[in-house]
């Protein structure tokens, strides 16, 4: 493993993924370094080199033999898939953005301390196979973060931001898609008792 790590740093890729396959032979539940950290590393450097296939295939035999996931675990997969999107043509994106969004609404529902997170990630999900918001693939789950967020008392500032921008998704929605201004005005107000000097809330506000 240590010898991998050696050869990485050299940019070596055959000697390290050599020295991978190795490390994953001999490991055993005696061994100090465990399986799936080994499995973790292997799906980190396909990943790095943009071979996200790999990447996936060692990243879900990491959660398969992994104790007790966290919800960052759940992230990694998410953001493979993410970053494979990024990186596809665009007929393989609906798929890809699909099997991110699947992970964090499963770390969502596994970690109830995440669901805010998990739902503006989503979002953010979704807004990368619509952003005209032709079809409103973002709208359910900005409008989740909304009712999760709307009614806590003490938000932090990263919480206000969030809640800002899901606003602002859903104002523009209601403004341009739904040709509903009242509604859109009444988005902007919400905004703006957030952060008074918004721009783009003031102009729909100030509609006549």
């Amino acid at each position: 493993f240590y010898t991998a790590l050696i050869y990485q740093a050299l940019e070596d890729k055959v000697n390290m993924y050599a020295q991978y396959d190795k490390a994953l032979e001999l490991v055993n539940d005696q061994s100090m370094i465990k399986r799936w950290a080994i499995l973790k590393s292997v799906s980190d450097s396909y990943q790095k080199d943009k071979e996200f296939d790999n990447a996936i295939k060692y990243y879900e035999q990491y959660l398969a033999c992994k104790p007790d996931l966290n919800s960052d675990d759940y992230e990694g997969i998410a953001k493979i898939y993410s970053k494979y999107a990024d990186n596809s043509e665009d007929a393989q994106k609906p798929e890809l953005i699909g099997k991110a969004v699947e992970a964090y609404r499963t770390m969502g529902e596994k970690f109830p301390i995440q669901a805010i997170y998990a739902a503006y990630q989503c979002a953010t999900m979704n807004n990368k196979l619509d952003p005209n918001m032709t079809k409103s693939l973002a709208k359910p789950d900005y409008e989740k973060v909304v009712s999760l967020l709307e009614g806590k008392a003490d938000r932090d500032k990263s919480e206000n931001t969030i809640l800002k921008y899901s606003l602002h998704y859903l104002m523009s929605n209601a403004f341009l898609i739904g040709k509903n201004k009242s509604l859109a005005k009444e988005y902007a107000n919400k905004i703006l008792e957030i952060d008074p000097e918004y721009a783009p809330a003031q102009q729909i506000r100030d509609l006549k």
